[in-house]
């Protein structure tokens, strides 16, 4: 996986993490 990809699911998943 490239790290461009790894970024944009690292940001959708820090996105998503509301606790």
């Amino acid at each position: 996986i490239s790290t461009s990809e790894r970024n944009k699911i690292t940001s959708i998943i820090e996105g998503s993490s509301i606790y």
